[in-house]
């Protein structure tokens, strides 16, 4: 009999992440409770206009997505990765595939989730145990040629 191998620290996480949830939860619930549906939505309005903190970092991506406890919108960050310059090639309409033009592949990355309504602040480590996307679909950028402005120096001309 084999036993299925655990992942303690996914299992961790999972319950770090599932706690942290409940209690944003059950801290806004509590927030809202006694209120008038008036108030209520007025509270809500103050709370979804809060700015939400970021941890920038050379790129980086803010996206909306529905906060796993209180199903408002908060924001993602995601940090963009960045891949080397490509050539891609175009066919002209002569058939010719002589046009090109340089780009390169941009990979979002997740950072943190933060939610203006509830509070809930998310790690990159969070972010699946949460059903948020720890990745986003690659994007592409137009870039110049790398090569563009580059001379051979000395080193160059004596093979060095």
């Amino acid at each position: 009999l084999r036993l299925p191998e655990i992942d303690e620290n996914s299992n961790a996480i999972q319950r770090t992440v599932t706690a942290l949830i409940a209690e944003r939860r059950s801290q806004l619930e509590s927030l809202l409770v006694n209120l008038g549906k008036a108030e209520r939505e007025t509270l809500l309005i103050f709370l979804r206009a809060r700015d939400v903190a970021f941890e920038p970092s050379e790129r980086y991506k803010l996206v909306d997505q529905v906060c796993p406890a209180c199903q408002e919108d908060g924001v993602a960050t995601y940090g963009i990765e960045q891949g080397d310059p490509e050539a891609s090639y175009r066919e002209k309409s002569n058939g010719d595939w002589a046009e090109y033009s340089w780009q390169r592949e941009l990979y979002p990355y997740a950072i943190t989730f933060n939610c203006p309504v509830c509070g809930l602040h998310l790690d990159d480590a969070q972010f699946e145990a949460a059903g948020l996307p720890t990745e986003l679909d690659v994007e592409y950028e137009e870039t110049e040629d790398p090569s563009l402005g580059w001379e051979p120096d000395e080193d160059w001309d004596r093979d060095r």
